[in-house]
């Protein structure tokens, strides 16, 4: 835990957002997850393999995290796969947090074009923050939530419409079936699966939440050079049930691609390997909307898209599939086709990402 690296630190605070180099010594791949107070103070992060506090030190209890059989791999590195980690709190009035993962615990070629990725099961641990002078301590740790062949990835969370408790979605592998999490600020709740639409192959990907909680989407990229798939559905913050499900496909040279809701929920972003494309969900054809906003071609030696997400600022960035010292920006998600405004490389950052 002793070597420093370098890294970004944007803050959001300003217009436009500012960049700082940040010395510590977690590396990240892919997984990460953070959370920070209502006044943006950092309290807690993750790779995978340990939780560290705001001082950028391992956590007390926060090592020994379940994490299968690739630890001794990416004990160095973190995990590799992206949203396997979620932080979230319990209430506005508690120290306590929620911090779920999903380990990597098989990698198997499928065929030349592909391979899977599974979990067999979703823990959780609870963080006091109010331990160790602010500092916290993992108070409860590696407790199984779902015992089951999971989809690896794809942690998010919306708020139930009671202001206080979270929805979150797991899938099971290869079905149209996902679990339905309620949590609470005591405990997290199973209750049970639901049955939805048509069976979409898993993979890398992404899921989200359009901010008004009225719409769910999830990327699973399955084989190299074949369909990859995006499913789109309505989503209740009261029952926490999907509905109305869409789901369509594109084709893409490779497993890289992500997506991201606009401020307004109108808009689907999914970055893809080549190019970034826009959808809009309210469209009376929402699979004939999709159109390309941005791509690589015409750039000298460019890096595949990645993973998205929507930023305080109300933009959607995105990170690139290789080491790159910049994310894209969406400057205006709001708006209609190239009226978005992509950028690519647009945001530069202190450090490689």
């Amino acid at each position: 835990f002793g070597r420093q690296l370098l890294h970004s630190r944007v803050e959001f605070d300003t217009d436009p957002p500012l960049v700082f180099p940040e010395e510590f010594p977690m590396r990240f791949e892919a997984a990460n997850a953070s959370i920070c107070d209502e006044d943006g103070n950092l309290l807690f992060y993750s790779n995978g393999v340990y939780i560290a506090n705001h001082l950028h030190e391992p956590m007390e209890n926060g090592t020994g995290l379940v994490f299968g059989p690739f630890l001794n791999a990416w004990a160095n590195g973190g995990a590799r796969h992206p949203q396997i980690l979620l932080a979230l709190p319990t209430s506005s009035e508690s120290s306590l947090y929620h911090f779920l993962y999903l380990p990597t615990d098989t990698m198997a070629a499928d065929n030349i074009y592909g391979y899977t990725v599974l979990s067999f099961g979703l823990y959780s641990s609870m963080i006091d923050m109010s331990e160790n002078e602010g500092a916290g301590r993992v108070v409860s740790k590696n407790n199984l939530v779902i015992a089951d062949t999971l989809d690896n990835g794809k942690l998010t969370a919306m708020r139930h419409a009671n202001g206080r408790d979270w929805w979150v979605l797991v899938w099971e592998d290869f079905t149209n079936r996902y679990y339905r999490l309620l949590v609470t600020p005591d405990t997290i709740l199973n209750l049970g699966l639901q049955a939805i639409g048509d069976t979409i192959p898993s993979g890398l990907g992404q899921a989200a939440f359009s901010p008004d909680g009225t719409k769910y989407a999830r990327l699973n990229l399955y084989q190299l050079g074949g369909d990859q798939y995006i499913d789109l559905y309505d989503f209740d913050r009261c029952s926490g049930l999907l509905s109305n499900p869409r789901h369509f496909t594109y084709r893409d040279t490779a497993l890289a691609g992500g997506l991201a809701f606009s401020e307004n929920s109108r808009f689907l972003y999914v970055p893809s390997f080549r190019f970034t494309y826009q959808i809009d969900t309210e469209a009376d054809d929402v699979m004939a909307s999709m159109q390309v906003i941005g791509s690589v071609f015409d750039i000298p030696e460019p890096n595949p898209f990645f993973n998205a997400q929507l930023a305080p600022d109300g933009k959607v960035y995105i990170s690139f599939g290789g080491t790159k010292d910049s994310l894209s920006v969406v400057h205006h998600p709001n708006k209609r086709s190239q009226a978005c405004q992509f950028s690519y490389a647009g945001f530069p950052l202190a450090a490689n990402n």
